[in-house]
């Protein structure tokens, strides 16, 4: 199991790491990783960039490297020591960054805090490997075949409607985008998915560029007790009303819901603040309302509305793929002279987003501008009512 302890990145020798890579290279294939094995290994995959000559070195550093491990017993000790040796050159380094932080006036110091203080914590993360053999993957997918057979798997986290949790609701890796115009209700529709989630045991965390906890807080207060926001922030509550705010909070305090106002004004600080929340908190689907106003604040002048949208979508996405979570974005829709339905072409920055995400709802309440809807539905009633489209997934 000398995977759960060492990665390339504990090797500082380029020489180890490669063989490490040809290692790994060997278990892929199914085979012991032998002296033999890994030989010819290197032979059908010198080190790139390598001359002939230093190729032909490599066959001494591999006898050398074997005869100097005593035993088997200490081969687990050895690979500890590695992981260890690693962590130290990586405290070095946060230092050295924190030294040159403290004698300059360059760069944000909330910035450096949260970087560093991400950084030491993901020191105490034990390093995975990211090779698997295909063995390894058809044993993951038999369990999940026998789990369906069984009725026992667990298929993604729960949004609370019906036509989406059956095609498996939030799955892990997922980018979801949650878009609509202005004023269509896609952050109440991502908080009664974020409860949803969380009142069945899975963590979730919710970060709005435009709302504080406290106010994200009445939002779902009010969703539980019927009470409004409004009424809830800004009036004295009494009789009836009290009781049924009591209630409310009743239901929601023990929930896995967590906020960080703080991480909100940058896309990496989200990130870093996530990070840390799937470590310490166990989050498991996370809510980013929304992605416009992200814009505003990070956006290098170089870089086209467009582009700076697709490469924040995917790197939201790769996060979701490197923690296995659900991550969903709420996106604006631009406005349309022909239509009020929302398309996703009408998404800003709409081509970039539409390929990184996963999943696409779009919002549409036609009562709000005094429309009806179309086509099957034309008969069906507007008031107080929307139309959830799954425009992708």
């Amino acid at each position: 199991q000398f995977q759960d302890y060492c990665t390339e990145e504990v090797f500082s020798n380029p020489i180890n790491r490669y063989f490490f890579q040809c290692i790994g290279g060997v278990i892929s294939e199914g085979k012991t990783p032998d002296l033999v094995s890994v030989f010819e290994y290197t032979q059908k995959h010198p080190k790139p960039g390598s001359s002939e000559e230093e190729n032909s070195l490599l066959a001494g550093a591999i006898a050398e490297l074997a005869s100097s491990v005593v035993s088997s017993v200490t081969f687990e000790q050895n690979c500890i020591r590695l992981a260890d040796l690693s962590r130290r050159r990586k405290m070095y380094v946060i230092g050295c960054q924190l030294i040159a932080a403290g004698t300059s006036e360059m760069g944000d110091t909330d910035e450096i805090k949260a970087k560093t203080l991400e950084e030491l914590q993901a020191l105490d993360d034990r390093p995975q490997t990211s090779v698997r053999s295909v063995k390894d993957a058809l044993v993951s997918l038999n369990k999940i075949v026998s789990d369906n057979i069984s009725g026992t798997r667990t298929i993604g986290y729960p949004t609370g409607f019906n036509f989406l949790d059956e095609k498996g609701g939030m799955q892990p890796t997922d980018l979801w985008i949650i878009a609509a115009e202005f004023s269509q209700g896609k952050t109440s529709l991502a908080l009664d998915f974020r409860l949803s989630a969380a009142s069945a045991g899975y963590g979730a965390a919710f970060y709005s560029t435009e709302m504080m906890s406290t106010q994200l807080a009445a939002r779902m207060v009010a969703g539980k007790s019927g009470v409004s926001s409004r009424v809830i922030m800004q009036q004295p509550l009494e009789g009836e009303t009290l009781s049924k705010y009591d209630k409310a909070i009743g239901k929601l305090e023990g929930l896995p819901i967590y906020f960080d106002d703080s991480s909100t004004l940058s896309v990496d600080r989200i990130i870093s603040s996530l990070r840390s929340m799937v470590r310490n908190r166990g989050v498991k689907v996370a809510f980013v309302d929304y992605l416009q106003t992200l814009q505003t604040n990070e956006r290098n002048l170089r870089m086209t509305e467009e582009q700076f949208f697709g490469l924040t979508a995917r790197k939201f996405k790769n996060l979701a793929k490197e923690l296995q979570i659900c991550i969903v974005l709420i996106s604006q829709i631009a406005r349309s002279k022909d239509t009020t339905e929302p398309t996703l072409s009408r998404i800003r920055g709409s081509g970039q987003i539409s390929e990184a995400a996963d999943v696409v709802l779009l919002i549409y309440m036609p009562e709000f501008y005094n429309k009806s809807y179309s086509g099957i539905r034309c008969k069906v009633s507007t008031k107080d009512t929307a139309q959830i489209k799954l425009a992708k997934g």
